[in-house]
């Protein structure tokens, strides 16, 4: 679900660089692309660490890094209409210690990675539909075969209702061990015209709450849900499996401008929530719910302001 936010972040400055300024000959931009989500930009690098927290009814622990990298250029077809194509990388590293049903080692690296390909249409002043489609290698990249395959994707439709809200509802379809699964989602963009508040929100991925404090720097508070699945080679003791994670993040943090279209997010917080799972095809299941801890990010974010747009 978080690649599902994240590329529909991508694709709202997508619509930004490929709309024309207002002026006396050209019409003024869609409304409805002046209310899309537009928090991840439109390249963004960003890492995570999470401290080391204890494994309910396991003597075990893990803390955890994330390094991520998206990014995704428009290709306008014709007046009302885009193709994004792009790219996504993942790397999670789960540093484990005595955690005895999962993997009996001292760290596991998991990977998700591939091109990402999206789509607009315009259809009027208020509404847009947008597609997404993702071809994913999820796994531990210890081998390959069909099973290291992730393919994900959604259909979406966003209307702005006023002159400074819009609804955003659609499908997007998961992975959920070893089946698929279609996931409802809906959001909210409210976005006075110079106000110093902002929301936007498409649930179940993310809530998010800015305040600009300055022409340079805005202040937030956000809440983010994540849901990975990887397929992971086992050894002696354990067989191959898909592992599944799940996180829950609630903070606050600043966005700095460093220059026009470059800009240094940082933001950190309590996960109050954290479960693992993994199930092999005979049907076992392991779950550990994960004790609170904390955790730090750093993100860096390239808008079509970069180039000028």
């Amino acid at each position: 679900m978080k690649l599902t936010a994240a590329v529909i972040a991508i694709l709202a400055l997508a619509i930004t660089w490929y709309a024309p300024p207002a002026s006396a000959e050209e019409k003024p931009v869609p409304r409805i692309m002046r209310l899309l989500p537009e928090r991840d930009g439109m390249i963004k690098l960003g890492y995570t660490y999470t401290t080391d927290a204890d494994v309910e009814n396991e003597p075990g622990s893990f803390s955890l890094h994330v390094i991520k990298f998206k990014g995704g250029f428009p290709i306008p077809i014709g007046e009302n209409a885009a193709f994004i194509p792009g790219v996504t990388t993942d790397m999670y590293r789960f540093d484990l210690d005595n955690v005895v049903n999962y993997l009996p080692q001292n760290s596991l690296t998991v990977y998700t990675l591939g091109p990402t390909f999206d789509a607009f249409v315009g259809l009027s002043d208020n509404w847009m539909l947008a597609f997404n489609f993702m071809p994913l290698i999820s796994s531990d990249l210890k081998g390959f075969g069909y099973n290291d395959l992730l393919f994900r994707g959604y259909g979406l439709a966003a209307w702005a209702f006023s002159e400074h809200a819009s609804f955003l509802f659609g499908i997007a379809v998961n992975n959920e061990f070893w089946r698929y699964l279609p996931i409802p989602v809906i959001g909210f963009v409210v976005r006075p015209e110079n106000s110093f508040f902002s929301l936007e929100t498409l649930i179940p991925a993310y809530l998010r709450t800015d305040f600009k404090v300055a022409s340079w720097c805005k202040l937030f508070l956000q809440a983010e849900f994540e849901g990975d699945v990887w397929y992971v080679r086992g050894d002696n003791t354990v067989p191959n499996h898909h592992g599944k994670f799940m996180d829950l993040a609630t903070g606050g943090g600043a966005r700095f401008r460093i220059i026009k279209g470059l800009e240094l997010e940082a933001w950190g917080g309590v996960n109050p929530f954290r479960r693992v799972e993994f199930r092999d095809r005979n049907g076992q299941k392991v779950t550990q719910e994960i004790e609170k801890a904390y955790f730090a990010e750093a993100n860096l974010i390239i808008t079509p302001a970069l180039f000028g747009k």
